[in-house]
């Protein structure tokens, strides 16, 4: 799909409609080996290398404004200090960002804390986004899309109880996209798909595995839902996905992304995109 293409998102999310649909590529907090994460450098990055969705962080500041840090503090990526919760937005501006994945060694650069609504601006007509951290304010969340008309371009995602679920998704003008999470804490939704899928209509399920076959066997978790709705899978670090991560892709792309793809698995996010799109190239 060419980058610059007007009609790139519209295609984007009438394959995301597929559930069987082509692998897509997920940039994890956006392209952040070349820009700090959750920056619009980051996510300008991540749409340049023709990834379809973009994971982001979302957090409140004291006064009510939406902002993109993985944190709840400033702490990593900042050269401030303190949670974010008890700062101003104004506050947040005078810090300056670190480099790539931040922590105390990490240099310093001239970017400054996004918000969410200059990040929807930036992605509109361009790119999904994935709305992470954000379930707790997902109201705001949600104005913050329908202000920008951006609601189809978010993708709310969370683990909580399918009736919260549902009254959110039903409750709204324009109905949001979302995807539910799956792990070992919530595991008892696998008892009945059926149930879980026509109660919510998730567009996706997300699977967290620290093991291939406890507390329940993931290769049959992902057959419940492939042909329903897309399938993910975080290959960022082991624990997510019982070791098939970036880091085994990388050295052996078959037991890594592989492993996913040929168990049905078609959404993928990853620390490494480029590596990713060139792997599904082949």
């Amino acid at each position: 799909m060419k980058i610059n293409n007007p009609n790139r998102f519209n295609q984007i999310y009438s394959e995301f409609n597929d559930p069987n649909g082509r692998i897509m590529v997920v940039a994890h907090r956006g392209d952040w080996l070349y820009a700090p994460e959750n920056t619009l450098p980051a996510i300008s990055n991540a749409i340049a290398l023709g990834v379809d969705m973009i994971e982001i962080d979302v957090q409140r500041t004291r006064d009510g404004k939406l902002i993109l840090m993985h944190d709840e503090t400033v702490n990593r990526m900042t050269s401030g200090s303190g949670a974010i919760a008890d700062l101003s937005y104004e506050k947040l501006l005078s810090f300056q960002v670190k480099r790539a994945q931040g922590g105390e060694t990490a240099g310093f650069t001239r970017e400054q804390i996004p918000t969410l609504e200059e990040v929807m601006k930036l992605v509109k007509g361009k790119v999904f986004v994935n709305l992470d951290k954000c379930w707790d304010i997902r109201e705001q969340v949600y104005q913050v899309l329908l202000e920008t008309g951006t609601v189809d371009h978010g993708l709310f995602k969370s683990d909580a109880d399918p009736d919260e679920v549902a009254a959110f998704l039903e409750s709204k003008p324009i109905r949001p996209e979302y995807m539910q999470i799956i792990h070992a804490g919530n595991a008892h939704l696998l008892h009945d798909p059926n149930a879980l899928l026509a109660k919510i209509k998730p567009k996706a399920v997300e699977f967290i595995f620290e093991d291939e076959a406890s507390p329940f066997s993931i290769e049959e978790a992902f057959r419940m839902f492939a042909g329903t709705c897309r399938v993910w899978m975080n290959t960022m670090w082991d624990s997510l996905c019982a070791g098939h991560s970036d880091v085994k892709s990388l050295k052996n792309d078959a037991d890594g992304w592989g492993w996913g793809i040929a168990r049905k698995v078609n959404m993928i996010q990853t620390d490494y995109s480029r590596q990713l799109l060139n792997y599904l190239q082949k």
